[in-house]
């Protein structure tokens, strides 16, 4: 009976998979743009400016798991003295974002103030590359993104490949949603005296509470959805590595479900629709990378595992905490609890969306107390 059992329990997994697999892949292809074009207009751009310096920098990912590249931005104010560096503000972006979606006003921002910025893109997006035995995009994982933001932090450090212009001994982290929680892991994780501060706007703290959101959201019906096709594409992900092993290149596409969405939509976050130009209006005309409104679904299975709050009583270093309190993805309440727990905590409220804060008066008045932050926190030599 037992020796019966173990050979349909598989087949009890995989065939459900595997329907819900044709039902909702092969529908179409991973479009992608010419990255070399999106590239070249963004730095002919700050070629042309009076005021800023952007540079690509390319930092190897290279493990027992992975090979790839991190594409980042250096920006910097023009015609600085080349004997004097100036503190870092590394970047990251929140979920299933890139550094050309809003993170370049911050940036101008810091740098106008004697900083320089390097912004970072996750591997799998935008300039960014893949590890080269994946075809997959936009991948969503913040254990990798966590990895990237540390393989950066150490180069920079350690290889020096920012150059004499940057004092690598004078470093803040900044992250936004997402990445907010990002940054927070990677300062607990890395407690180094490079580490001056850590600015954390609208941040996804808890996996588990984000996790029942979601169900709240979707219903029953769309939460039961979006695990399914979550399930499905990690037994394509598996049975494709399977394969390698064997061999054999099937390469089974993944099952994508939108990044963000509304209502029904299948999605890692579900917002209401006022929402969604919010969103979009701090988006480029064309994407580094020919970004899409889709990733593969494997990460919507075990979000719940993936809670940054844990690590906010370790972090010895001041942190800037930012809460919109209109905020639905990352509640305000949450945020002023990590404040309280934080050894250094600083709490700033704004009346806002998740998504309102990064234009207008509201970003005018965030990002300057962001430098206020900062230049409390860190000598900068004028």
């Amino acid at each position: 009976m037992a020796g019966a059992f173990s050979l349909v329990l598989p087949i009890l997994i995989i065939l459900p998979a595997v329907l819900i697999y044709f039902a909702c892949a092969g529908h179409y292809e991973w479009v992608r743009f010419e990255q070399g074009e999106s590239l070249i207009n963004y730095e002919s751009n700050y070629r042309n400016s009076d005021m800023f310096v952007l540079n690509s920098v390319y930092v190897r990912v290279k493990n027992s798991h992975d090979d790839a590249n991190i594409h980042t931005w250096l920006l910097t104010k023009k015609n600085e003295d080349s004997e004097t560096s100036r503190p870092l503000v590394i970047m990251s972006h929140g979920l299933g974002g890139q550094k050309d979606m809003g993170l370049l006003p911050y940036a101008e921002k810091f740098a106008m103030n004697d900083y320089a910025v390097l912004m970072i893109d996750y591997r799998y997006f935008g300039l960014s590359t893949n590890s080269a035995k994946t075809k997959f995009r936009n991948l969503i994982d913040p254990w990798n993104h966590v990895e990237d933001i540390k393989t950066v932090l150490n180069a920079v450090i350690h290889d020096g490949v920012l150059g004499g212009a940057v004092d690598v001994n004078n470093i803040v982290l900044w992250g936004t949603s997402f990445a907010g929680g990002h940054m927070l892991r990677v300062a607990h994780q890395n407690p180094i005296p490079n580490i001056k501060a850590v600015i954390s706007q609208v941040p996804h703290l808890d996996g588990k509470a984000a996790s029942l959101r979601a169900l709240k959201a979707r219903g029953p019906v769309g939460f039961l959805r979006v695990m399914a096709l979550a399930v499905t594409d990690i037994v394509i992900t598996q049975l494709n590595k399977f394969a390698l092993l064997l061999g054999v290149d099937v390469n089974l596409p993944s099952i994508y479900v939108k990044i963000i969405g509304t209502g029904k939509d299948s999605a890692y976050m579900v917002i209401h629709p006022t929402e969604l130009d919010q969103y979009f209006a701090k988006h480029p005309t064309h994407y580094l990378g020919g970004w899409q409104n889709r990733a593969p679904a494997r990460t919507l299975a075990y979000m719940s595992l993936y809670s940054p709050v844990e690590d906010i009583p370790h972090i010895t270093v001041p942190v800037l905490f930012i809460t919109a309190t209109q905020d639905t993805l990352c509640p305000p309440e949450s945020v002023r609890a990590a404040a309280q727990i934080a050894q250094r905590g600083t709490l700033l409220e704004i009346d806002s969306t998740h998504f309102d804060i990064y234009q207008g008066e509201k970003f005018n008045h965030i990002s300057d107390e962001m430098v206020r932050f900062m230049t409390e926190n860190i000598n900068v030599r004028k």
